[in-house]
């Protein structure tokens, strides 16, 4: 009971602290305007990663243990002074993790090549200073 109070306090409050900035016109102060601009463009960003890219991710078993074969010395511990690579299970969502990242950063390249091609966009790196 004294948690549900103290968050509707806190929900309290905070509305109450928005609407007298609003009424105070803070909303309206270009410093404001500009971060609320700019927090707005990286959620939408972040929501195109998402249905773009990350939730399209799946990792299957076989991935998984083809991955732990292939990377079993970086999962080795070497405190004692000797290397044991721990079974599949102890690091299975280890395995998940590094494997969903770089999948995410190959999806994620990918998009962007995609993206780049389909507006006919050209850098020329070169040409940075």
């Amino acid at each position: 009971k004294a948690d549900k109070q103290k968050f509707l306090q806190q929900y309290v409050v905070k509305e109450i602290l928005y609407n007298s900035a609003i009424r105070k016109g803070i909303d309206k102060n270009p410093a404001i305007q500009k971060r609320f601009a700019s927090l707005k463009k990286n959620l939408i960003l972040q929501s195109i990663a998402n249905q773009e890219i990350y939730s399209k991710i799946k990792v299957t078993d076989d991935e998984k243990k083809l991955y732990y074969q292939a990377h079993k010395n970086d999962f080795a511990d070497t405190s004692t002074g000797k290397k044991v690579i721990p079974p599949f299970k102890r690091v299975e969502n280890e395995v998940i993790m590094r494997l969903k990242s770089e999948k995410e950063q190959k999806m994620y390249r990918d998009y962007i090549e995609k993206i780049l091609r389909a507006q006919n966009v050209q850098l020329f790196p070169e040409r940075l200073k």
